[in-house]
Parts: C-alpha cells; sequence; structure tokens
C-alpha cells in the first residue's frame, strides 16, 4: 500500500474512532462527501493544507496521522518511485 492509500485508512480509522460520519467531516472541510470517500480510499494525494485540516477536524496532529498512516500493515515507503528494500530481505 501506498501513503495516499495508507493515508486515506488512517483518516477513515481516526474518523470512525472520534465518531464522524464521512458527510459530518466534509462538512468540517467544507468539502463534498465524495471527496472525503476518494481521500479515504487513497485515490487522491492530500496536500499539505489538507493534511492540516483533516487533522484537526478529527482532533489530532498531522504528525500523529501520518504516523498512523505509515505504522498500518502493508504500508510500503517508496524512495525515488520505487519501494525500499526491507532489512530482512538483504
Amino acid at each position: 500500500m501506498n501513503l495516499e492509500e495508507a493515508f486515506g485508512q488512517a483518516v477513515r480509522l481516526k474518523r470512525r474512532h472520534v465518531g464522524l460520519s464521512q458527510d459530518q467531516l466534509a462538512g468540517l472541510l467544507e468539502l463534498q462527501q465524495g471527496a472525503v470517500s476518494r481521500l479515504e480510499n487513497g485515490y487522491v494525494s492530500a496536500t499539505l493544507d489538507m493534511v492540516g485540516r483533516v487533522a484537526a477536524a478529527l482532533r489530532t496532529t498531522p504528525a500523529a496521522l501520518l504516523q498512523d498512516a505509515q505504522n498500518l500493515p502493508g504500508y510500503v515507503p517508496v524512495a525515488d518511485g520505487k519501494p525500499r528494500r526491507s532489512r530482512e530481505a538483504d
């Protein structure tokens, strides 16, 4: 899973944890529900501004939300567009 997908999953998990629907989160962000759905499904990349706005709406910090994304099982960090090899493979 790439960062967009992992970030979207982290947003979905946090949104559910704080008890918001996609429609409610969309209202807080002044977006349409479909935009939140696309974000949660990893179809779009969030700008830094959007990461901050989403984090604030979910009562967390951008750093915590990104850390949650990176800690998800299946997340594969990339460098130069290529997945990094894990140290275990060396």
